[in-house]
């Protein structure tokens, strides 16, 4: 499934790659209990390690 890019504008880099990863939960591709680390977001969304560190902390922001 392709990710709609287009639809949701975002503000920064960190944002746009925590959207893509929601979408790939909600679509099955990125299953519970898979390893993500930052390095892997980093790679996979062509994206800096700062960005994938702000959606890692975007994806799981509990408060």
């Amino acid at each position: 499934m392709r990710f709609p890019i287009d639809r949701l504008p975002c503000s920064s880099k960190g944002k746009e790659t925590a959207s893509q990863m929601r979408f790939e939960i909600i679509g099955g591709e990125l299953k519970p209990g898979e390893t993500v680390s930052g390095n892997y977001i980093a790679k996979t969304y062509n994206a800096s390690r700062s960005p994938a560190r702000e959606a890692l902390g975007l994806l799981f922001l509990t408060t």
